[in-house]
């Protein structure tokens, strides 16, 4: 398979290629810059949209609980009432009117404690002695009616009683119920009224004197738009948002927005035993962003859940935008990918049409160089290789013609080395029975030297090699200047079998005697020695007494472009044979003589 398409893509053309290089790497980092920037900004949106959530939760939560303390307050504070304290412990059993009378003062009462608590729907209160106070209108105000009717009888056979009964005198809030199921009022169902649903708080109020009585039993209802006012918020006023109070036993108190959402998120939630929280879940085919928070005074939760799309509506653009932008991108890119070909397709066509046309034979080939770009580059550097080409061609058959000469030549004049040893041998004789010994002696020395150079075809030799053919070489120079100087040599025992360049020392002792002594007719004196440093470098010194030169000059006397056989023929050799690792230094001042330095690197 990954051959196959390794084969379709060398198929493609150059500018095929190029538009899709560009449309890879110019539109990937776009788009993938894009989901990135979306998803990070989605991320960020949603947790400070959590964190806000949270914050109103926990303020809607103190607020509700601040209303329910009053209550509770004001159900204490109904505890210790003396006026009721008498109501409720008369001296005798009251009639009919009294018993009339005391429930319209135990009405004033509860009103005197809970009327100033806003969001209170009604408020009764069940005795022994007395009618369920809370029915009766009150008769101060004309026409009026009680605000809802509590059953005597039923009353005491609810839920609600058997709850206040069991905590004994603690406040019991109990979840929101339906009205005729709590008093077994079926027959109210066909009645219209406004408070089919209720949440109660109920609290035995012990307050009687004789044990053998039923303690009262305070009811403080409310209609489940009791938290209206209370958790309204800007944030819970979203398009698809919902608020939800319930209780331990996750029986629903109240409602804001759509129960089926109410329920779907009690079941997602129902593991969660911490008082506090948040989560991203989907409910309902839908991502919501859900809190909740605990109230600690009753236990109830409440649960506030707001659709995504609430707050991310604003991001919904950006894929279509990214979108846009890269199919503009993309439109650019091939736009500027076919102009950019097209003239380098042309140029390649030029610079191939010319390589076919010096294949063929044809030399002299002149491509136009007005650019300066890279094929205007390109274009000069194929004009110099055509010329080169076309130059060294040339130069190859004038070298051919001349190897012919020389072969010629070297037919005519060569020179058999064993015919020369035996001319200076004959020579040397004929010296001999003539009776001159110098001249036997510089002969002698002439023939080692001649010897050695025939036998040592290599670059390199030992220093004993070199030493001793440089003493011949010596003797003889010492014959030619009539004795006007003397060498001393001090060789370090361990350079002796050590390889450097052939003739190193020649040059530099041949300069210094036919330079540095020519004024002098005795008492030159030259210094030979050699050393091994302690990181193994080899160091040559040659140092003499002669005339000196300018210091001027050495940069001269040492350039290896300078035609000759002396010291810049050695520099030359040595950068050959040692390239950047060796040192070649003159000292050198007029009338103070020269000192030469060779440092080489270890063998």
């Amino acid at each position: 398979m990954i051959a196959a398409v390794r084969a379709q893509l060398a198929r493609l053309s150059l500018r095929s290629k190029l538009v899709g290089l560009y449309l890879l790497f110019g539109i990937l980092p776009v788009m993938l810059l894009a989901g990135a920037f979306y998803q990070l900004s989605l991320n960020i949106l949603l947790e400070k949209a959590t964190e806000n959530l949270q914050a109103i939760t926990a303020k809607n939560n103190e607020l509700v609980e601040s209303q329910l303390k009053r209550i509770d307050e004001a159900a204490l504070m109904l505890t210790v009432d003396q006026e009721l304290h008498s109501l409720m412990n008369p001296a005798q059993p009251p009639g009919d009117l009294g018993i009339l009378h005391g429930s319209r003062e135990i009405k004033r009462i509860l009103d005197r404690y809970f009327m100033g608590i806003s969001g209170i729907f009604a408020c009764h209160m069940y005795t022994d002695c007395y009618m369920m106070a809370g029915n009766i209108a009150d008769p101060a105000i004309p026409n009026s009616v009680p605000s809802m009717y509590v059953p005597y009888e039923e009353f005491a056979q609810s839920d609600l009683y058997r709850a206040a009964r069991e905590a004994g005198g603690k406040l019991v809030w109990h979840p929101t119920y339906e009205y005729e199921s709590m008093y077994g009022l079926e027959e109210y169902r066909n009645i219209d009224y406004n408070y089919p649903y209720l949440f109660s708080a109920v609290k035995q109020i012990n307050c009687l004197d004789d044990s053998s009585r039923e303690e009262p039993i305070l009811i403080v209802s409310f209609l489940p738009d009791f938290f209206d006012g209370i958790v309204r918020d800007e944030a819970l006023e979203a398009d698809g948002a919902s608020c939800f109070i319930v209780s331990q036993d996750q029986g629903m108190i109240y409602a804001q927005g759509d129960r089926e959402l109410g329920g779907a998120l009690l079941s997602a939630l129902a593991d969660q035993n911490s008082e506090s929280g948040n989560a991203r879940m989907r409910l309902n085919d839908q991502e919501y962003l859900v809190v909740y928070d605990t109230l600690t005074y009753t236990g109830w939760k409440q649960l506030v859940a707001v659709p995504n799309h609430a707050y991310t509506g604003s991001l919904s653009a950006l894929p279509g935008m990214a979108l846009a932008a890269s199919a503009l991108l993309a439109a650019i890119l091939t736009v500027l990918v076919c102009v950019t070909t097209s003239n380098i397709i042309r140029n390649l066509k030029m610079v191939i049409a010319g390589m076919a046309r010096l294949g063929d034979g044809e030399f002299m080939i002149h491509l136009p160089e007005a650019k300066n770009d890279e094929f205007g580059f390109l274009a000069r550097r194929f004009n110099e290789m055509d010329e080169r080409i076309h130059a060294l061609i040339v130069e190859n058959y004038e070298i051919k013609l001349r190897e012919k000469e020389a072969q010629i030549m070297a037919l005519n004049l060569q020179l058999n080395p064993h015919f020369l040893y035996n001319t200076l041998s004959t020579i040397s004789w004929m010296a001999v029975d003539a009776g001159q010994d110098d001249i036997v002696e510089a002969i002698s020395h002439l023939s080692n030297m001649l010897q050695q150079s025939f036998r040592n075809k290599c670059d390199t030799c030992t220093v004993e090699e070199d030493l001793n053919w440089l003493r011949d070489y010596l003797y003889i120079m010492n014959l030619r200047f009539e004795n006007r100087f003397a060498v001393d040599i001090r060789m370090d025992p361990r350079l002796i079998h050590t390889r450097i360049p052939r003739s190193m020392f020649q040059p530099v002792l041949e300069n210094t005697i036919v330079h540095g002594f020519e004024d002098m007719d005795a008492g030159g004196k030259i210094l030979l020695e050699g050393r091994v440093e302690d990181d193994g470098f080899r160091v040559f010194r040659i140092k003499d007494n002669g005339s000196g030169f300018e210091p001027g000059r050495v940069e001269a006397v040492l350039n290896v472009e300078a035609d000759g056989v002396g010291l810049s023929n050695l520099n030359h050799r040595l950068q050959i044979l040692y390239k950047d690792r060796y040192t070649l230094k003159i000292y050198t001042a007029i009338g103070r003589g020269t000192e030469v330095i060779i440092r080489l690197p270890p063998q």
